[in-house]
């Protein structure tokens, strides 16, 4: 969310030194730069202050039992969510005594997204269309807070590439480019990931079943 908030001030900066600037996209833009610096505000806030997420947890709850007039009472709920509320701020406290290991995973995690803003980028100039780069940063800082927002609706396949689409046409990019570069970028950063994941993930099941039952021969010989 950190990344996504500077990446959405930066794109904004960039947008307002062009002459031509869609001022739906500006504002989206700083839309989102204001509702993701609330909610990383919040999260630090959960974060540090324990008693507030365990509030935060029985208000919930009250909610949902006032909502059904008392007749569902979710103890399990309660007790589970307590359970993942403990766990969640004692990852947080160990991570806390292990700055080293929180900024590697920031600093590759920067590393990610600018590579992720390069491939968009080097889409777009096989196409031979000299795209500019604040385009390609607040496109695609839009669509991760977006995808970021807990809407119960799965945003991997679909809503991105009609959001990006969309956004590279409001920006002033031709409709044919900018659906086909989208396409193409997807293919690259999410499909290619994907299918590369799928068939290292089944390789380490087979070897783990491999090596299982190798050891269990091993044991009845």
């Amino acid at each position: 969310m950190g990344i996504n908030l500077v990446s959405l001030l930066v794109g904004a900066s960039i947008l307002l030194t062009k002459t031509q600037v869609s001022g739906i996209v500006l504002n989206l833009t700083m839309i989102f730069a204001i509702a993701t610096a609330i909610f990383l505000s919040l999260l630090i806030l959960l974060c540090v202050k324990r008693e507030w997420t365990l509030k935060i947890i029985d208000s919930g709850i009250k909610l949902i039992v006032y909502l059904s007039r008392g007749r569902w009472k979710p103890t399990k709920i309660r007790e589970d969510a307590i359970k993942g509320a403990a766990l969640f701020h004692d990852s947080m406290e160990a991570f806390g005594h292990t700055p080293k290991t929180l900024f590697a995973s920031l600093t590759f995690s920067a590393i990610s997204y600018i590579f992720t803003l390069g491939v968009a980028y080097l889409v777009f100039l096989s196409m031979e269309y000299p795209i500019h780069w604040g385009e390609i940063i607040v496109t695609y800082s839009i669509m991760f807070a977006i995808q970021g927002i807990p809407l119960g609706v799965p945003f991997e396949a679909g809503l991105p590439e009609i959001t990006m689409t969309t956004l590279f046409i409001m920006l002033g990019v031709p409709p044919k480019i900018s659906a086909t570069a989208t396409i193409l970028t997807r293919i690259l950063t999410l499909w290619l990931k994907f299918f590369i994941g799928f068939t290292v993930q089944q390789w380490l099941e087979i070897k783990a079943i491999t090596v299982t039952n190798t050891g269990s021969k091993t044991e009845k010989a």
